[in-house]
């Protein structure tokens, strides 16, 4: 029963025209024996937590969580994939994201499926860990990690909830230029689930920030993308003239955290962020 109720929810999500196809006739048949590659980070983490990570034949050039995924054949780049690749590896299905859909066109004439799932926002975590758990035959344990994920992020939302100051925060993704997160993306949500404030007004996910207008915005603290390296550059302007700086108040994201990847360590970027926000209590 749970399953029909799974399927109907996709097939009818595809008549309402979302994001998410109708699945291709028999693809539900021995699922979890059908091998799949897939072309997004998150989505890799989340068929691994599911258990269906034995099932995944090849990968984005990206995808390095968990530890198995970079082992796996790697068959894209950052604009490109490569079909010859991909249709050696044998697939029965292709799972991607909506941003994919002209570089899959040609697994159409191969026949082979391909699945775009969204993964911009928060809730997109949940309803992609369900989808996957239908196309590879793993309803309960996707179910299970689901409920779990919900859980936890309960607990830690119920924590933030007590903080009375909300400190407003800048998050660096990138130096050179300067890039950050902007309103209703998904580590938006996440600081406004910990209880900061995101300092970008911009209604852009990921916008390209001037330095006069970070200096103008003078954050109480700094949230720095595990891969950047800002710290070699911090006495330096327009970073050297920001208080939070001067106090000390700069956060590097811990590898392996996960916190711009929307998949099922959400858990343990809340959990970091709530940290760093109940150290800014002070």
């Amino acid at each position: 029963m749970k399953r029909m109720v799974v399927l109907a929810a996709a097939l009818a999500c595809a008549i309402a025209g979302c994001a998410r196809p109708a699945p291709a006739p028999g693809v539900y048949a021995g699922e979890q024996h059908k091998r799949i590659v897939s072309l997004a980070p998150s989505l890799t983490e989340e068929l691994f937590a599911i258990g269906a990570g034995g099932q995944v034949a090849g990968t984005s050039a990206y995808s390095n969580y968990p530890a198995q995924a970079r082992a796996l054949p790697v068959i894209d780049a950052a604009s490109w994939i490569n079909l010859e690749k991909i249709l050696a590896l044998r697939p029965d299905f292709v799972v991607g994201l909506p941003s994919d859909a002209s570089r899959t066109r040609g697994l159409e004439r191969a026949k082979v499926p391909a699945f775009l799932m969204k993964d911009d926002r928060y809730d997109d975590i949940y309803a992609t860990l369900d989808e996957l758990g239908v196309l590879t035959g793993r309803i309960d344990a996707a179910g299970q990690v689901v409920q779990r994920l919900r859980s936890r992020v309960a607990t830690l939302r119920k924590q933030s909830a007590a903080f009375r100051v909300h400190p407003r925060i800048f998050v660096v993704l990138d130096v050179s230029p300067i890039y950050t997160v902007g309103r209703g993306s998904y580590i938006d949500s996440l600081l406004t689930m910990a209880g900061a404030r995101n300092v970008v007004q911009s209604g852009l996910p990921y916008p390209n920030y001037s330095a006069e207008r970070l200096l103008s915005d003078q954050p109480d603290a700094l949230i720095v993308a595990g891969e950047v390296k800002l710290k070699p550059l911090l006495a330096r302007p327009p970073w050297s003239d920001l208080s939070a700086v001067r106090r000390g108040r700069v956060y590097q994201v811990p590898p392996d955290l996960g916190l711009e990847v929307p998949g099922p360590r959400v858990a343990m970027g809340l959990a970091w962020l709530v940290r760093v926000v109940e150290r800014l209590q002070s």
